[in-house]
């Protein structure tokens, strides 16, 4: 089990237990709404904004087929989000996206015992989605989320690859993605009005383009559809939110 996923399911765990004894507190959320949280009434605006930054290093690994000089990752996501609750727990919002991925590669290979790679990607998103609250045991701290959503996104990743020998290889790609999923999560509300949500997703379907130059030069384009069927457990989409 990685750094990020021990980390993941700590600060899941720890939000859960932070959780259970505002159970019990619950009349304090309530505001003659005959028992709903004032934070989910119709007609409340709500914002919320999620950071995640990891970064991993690798030195003079033997991966069989290569050997690991060096490598390393940084990933970086900024997400907020904005929405309106035109029904009791039921909200339309939009959310954006920003997304700044790079690796750094060293390697040794059969041909080179020195061959760098760089990546470098910008990504940004933005999705409609209809976020649905039911409490879970019939808390009023704790609800379980589902959010249909529509997404779509833009990136740019330029590749760099050099093994000493021939020139220099440039690869620049720009690509789009559109989508229709939906995510699952918690939100926990310690406050009236504010709560911490995780969230995993996307599933859904999707259809995705990308072009490619190479050296300055067109090299094309690919298409796919895909279907995401199951979540990713290694990244939960943690995120604060207030409401107004």
């Amino acid at each position: 089990m990685n750094r990020l996923l021990r980390t993941a399911l700590i600060m899941f765990i720890l939000s859960l237990a932070a959780a259970a004894p505002l159970v019990a507190q619950d009349l304090y959320l309530l505001e003659e709404t005959e028992g709903l949280i004032r934070a989910l009434r119709k007609n409340t605006f709500s914002t919320g904004f999620g950071v995640a930054v990891k970064q991993d290093n690798a030195k003079n690994q033997d991966l069989l087929i290569y050997y690991v000089n060096d490598e390393t990752t940084f990933n970086a996501m900024l997400r907020l989000y904005f929405a309106y609750f035109l029904r009791d727990q039921q909200a339309l919002g939009l959310e954006f996206r920003y997304e700044n991925d790079r690796s750094d590669l060293d390697y040794a290979g059969t041909l080179s015992a020195s061959t760098k790679s760089n990546d470098k990607s910008n990504a940004y998103s933005a999705a409609l989605f209809y976020k649905f609250h039911t409490p879970i045991f019939g808390s009023r701290r704790i609800y379980f989320i589902t959010q249909p959503q529509l997404s779509y996104r833009l990136s740019f990743t330029e590749r760099t690859y050099d093994d000493g020998l021939d020139p220099v290889v440039t690869t620049e790609s720009t690509g789009h993605e559109r989508a229709a999923g939906f995510m699952v999560g918690i939100a926990i509300f310690p406050l009236a009005d504010f709560s911490l949500e995780a969230k995993l997703g996307p599933l859904g379907v999707g259809y995705g383009w990308e072009q490619y130059t190479e050296n300055g030069q067109p090299r094309g384009t690919t298409q796919n559809y895909f279907v995401r069927i199951s979540p990713d457990f290694w990244t939960l989409n943690f995120s604060f939110a207030t409401y107004f």
